[in-house]
């Protein structure tokens, strides 16, 4: 979507009654027991941070360097927590946009080959914040 975000989510903990203790978490599960007010949220907010994220079926390439783009929030993995979200390839044609959350950085390089220089479906690239709530929104 186009609309501030607050920051990217990287874990949480909470009290949980039926196993008495602090769990932490990379996700919160939902449906768990916890106490009520004792779930923190943690979120990267930092406006210099800089992810790696899979771009959607579409993909990108190198002219989407420097374009402003939303992102979509897919399956999640309750194995292990990875997040589901990923780049709205579909967006990155508005790079103008200033109410985009984030801006394609650069495509990831390294290592070459698989999961590294190619472009299209499904790449690799580096995002940095562009509409963040402490960052004040940029065009291209």
């Amino acid at each position: 979507g186009n609309t501030q975000i607050a920051g990217v989510f990287v874990g949480c903990k909470y009290l949980s009654a039926a196993f008495k203790r602090v769990i932490w978490s990379n996700y919160y599960p939902g449906g768990t027991d916890p106490q009520s007010g004792t779930i923190e949220g943690y979120i990267i907010n930092d406006p210099n941070a800089k992810f790696i994220a899979w771009s959607g079926s579409t993909g990108l390439t190198a002219a989407d360097v420097n374009n402003n783009v939303g992102f979509n929030i897919g399956s999640d993995n309750t194995a292990n927590g990875i997040s589901g979200a990923y780049i709205n390839t579909q967006t990155v044609a508005a790079g103008t946009d200033s109410s985009l959350p984030f801006r394609v950085v650069a495509l990831v390089t390294s290592p070459p080959g698989v999961n590294g220089t190619q472009s299209g479906a499904y790449a690799q690239a580096i995002v940095a914040f562009n509409n963040v709530s402490t960052k004040q929104l940029t065009g291209v």
